[in-house]
């Protein structure tokens, strides 16, 4: 014999109602609760409860709606003093219970580990039924919201400092050629990432010269793609924050043409990093913005020396 429950509870995160939910850092996350009333008679005083276990979540951005959040053991009750409809809920009746809350953004998840909220939801009442002597209605269960790497990716180009001495005008001229410091660095604070690979084309402007710092990091240039590719292999958890980040230099060098003044010359297409998050189980993946000749990390960079001169 197959028994519904009494109660029938649906918990979606996201409209996501797997046991597992990947969340990213800063992530709004809305947690809905169906519930229902598969008896042929009355229940009273039901309640649920949602425990929220976890270190990942920002505690100030929790919205319970009509249920009750209490901070000091993060969790949250509907009953019937802030909910009516469950102080009698009628055979075949049903409802629905939400809240809300932030996932923490990257700067402020704790570093150097697994990042996992765990969410119980606990729910009661009372039968009304006078034929069984067993009233009471009890059922637990749970679901996981994991957060992604919160894995960070970083590109400037620098003149002045530096691990290598650069030369030609600055600003840059059209037909003189003008090296420049190519700095990537990688920051993750949480889950181990595996096979991390961060690459980025050349524009036709732009010229590989092999110069790379630190020696001891993966960086190879593809001459047939005008691709630079920096093979990180793992990128460990607590990197840029209980270890330094990664960090690699290497030198390029422009020869801007005339159709080029009075821009910024592009010296490096958009950067794409690609790896495996082995906690989350998932692909990531993240881009930045082309790195041109504004040089505003340079604290030696004359200001407005980006465009193209003739």
């Amino acid at each position: 014999t197959i028994n519904r429950p009494s109660i029938t509870t649906r918990l979606a995160i996201n409209d996501s109602e797997a046991n597992e939910y990947i969340s990213q850092a800063g992530e709004k996350i809305r947690v809905d609760i169906d519930w229902a009333n598969n008896l042929p008679t009355v229940i009273e005083d039901a309640e649920f409860k949602v425990y929220l276990n976890g270190n990942v979540f920002d505690r100030l951005s929790v919205s319970s709606g009509r249920g009750f959040y209490q901070s000091a053991d993060n969790t949250i009750v509907w009953n019937k003093a802030n909910n009516g409809e469950l102080g009698l809920i009628e055979p075949g009746k049903f409802g629905r219970v939400s809240f809300t809350f932030n996932i923490l953004p990257a700067g402020r998840q704790p570093a150097g580990g697994a990042q996992v909220l765990d969410l119980k939801l606990a729910v009661q009442g009372l039968r009304v039924d006078s034929e069984i002597s067993e009233r009471e209605i009890k059922a637990e269960f749970g679901k996981t919201i994991k957060v992604g790497s919160s894995l960070q990716l970083a590109g400037r180009s620098v003149y002045y400092v530096g691990p290598f001495t650069n030369r030609g005008p600055i600003p840059p001229r059209a037909g003189q050629e003008t090296t420049y410091t190519i700095i990537w660095s990688v920051v993750n604070q949480s889950n181990l990432v595996r096979n991390g690979l961060a690459r980025a084309r050349l524009p036709s402007s732009v010229k590989w010269i092999g110069a790379v710092s630190p020696t001891g990091e993966k960086v190879s240039y593809d001459e047939t793609k005008n691709e630079v590719m920096w093979t990180l292999g793992d990128v460990l958890a607590g990197t840029g924050g209980t270890s330094p980040a990664r960090e690699v230099a290497f030198q390029i060098a422009l020869t801007p043409s005339l159709s080029q003044i009075g821009i910024a010359a592009d010296l490096l297409q958009e950067i794409i990093f690609t790896g495996y998050d082995t906690f989350a189980g998932v692909e990531v993946k993240r881009t930045t913005l082309p790195i041109n000749t504004r040089l505003n990390t340079d604290p030696k960079w004359p200001r407005d020396a980006d465009k193209v001169a003739e």
